[in-house]
């Protein structure tokens, strides 16, 4: 019995996260336009430190380290993160550099590697603030 009332939650849980993330995944196909609503943030710190990570308060930080290398992302306001992709040769960031901590409006075509790892080949940014 004692087993039964451990394992049954997690397996709703899971299920219930599992329904989530296909959800969004599903969403989108490889190759569609898209258009993403967001804060750019700095993933690394996201990833770490959650919402502290987020907003005006962190962005002297969110600069420093995306220019150290750390990834930028778009975080919509359900949580999820896309990463901008780029050609070859040319950094992710720069198209979203001078947006760091503000909520901009990202065109361009949607691709992904799983259920978790979404990313957008930016053709527009524009700032929503």
């Amino acid at each position: 019995m004692k087993f039964l009332k451990i394992t049954l939650p997690v397996a709703v849980f899971l299920l219930f996260f599992t329904q989530i993330s296909k959800t969004v995944y599903s969403q989108y196909k490889n190759g569609d336009d898209v258009t993403i609503t967001g804060e750019v943030v700095d993933a690394n710190c996201y990833m770490q430190d959650g919402s502290e990570a987020t907003g005006s308060g962190h962005k002297d930080c969110a600069v420093t380290c995306a220019k150290g290398g750390a990834p930028l992302a778009i975080l919509t306001k359900d949580g999820t993160l896309y990463y901008p992709i780029a050609p070859m040769g040319k950094n992710p960031n720069d198209k979203l550099m001078d947006y760091i901590a503000s909520n901009v409006e990202v065109k361009g075509k949607f691709y992904s590697q799983g259920s978790s790892n979404l990313g957008i080949k930016i053709t527009s940014v524009k700032k929503t603030d």
